[in-house]
């Protein structure tokens, strides 16, 4: 997993109201770890619920651990605007 920033950030401020924070998906070669094998094109995870838009920083999703359950399904656990933990279902398609 991983986090991203869109929009412009503005130098000199902490709170940054027009940028969101989102996370996505990259996959390493095991082999040669600076080999990037895959990356989502499209974030995985974005602020969309008030605890993730709302909070000490807000619009911002931080992923921090990912916990599998099985082959293709996991637990994605991440910070809310700085301000809560959430988790969220990460379900693999092949496809």
């Amino acid at each position: 997993l991983h986090h991203g920033v869109a929009g412009k950030l503005v130098k000199g401020t902490d709170l940054q109201p027009h940028v969101h924070y989102s996370a996505g998906i990259m996959v390493h070669d095991p082999e040669d770890v600076g080999r990037l094998l895959y990356r989502s094109a499209e974030p995985l995870l974005e602020p969309e619920v008030l605890e993730e838009r709302e909070g000490i920083v807000p619009n911002v999703v931080f992923p921090t651990a990912l916990q599998m359950v099985s082959e293709d399904t996991g637990w994605v656990f991440y910070g809310m605007a700085d301000s809560r933990i959430g988790a969220a279902r990460l379900t693999i398609s092949a496809s």
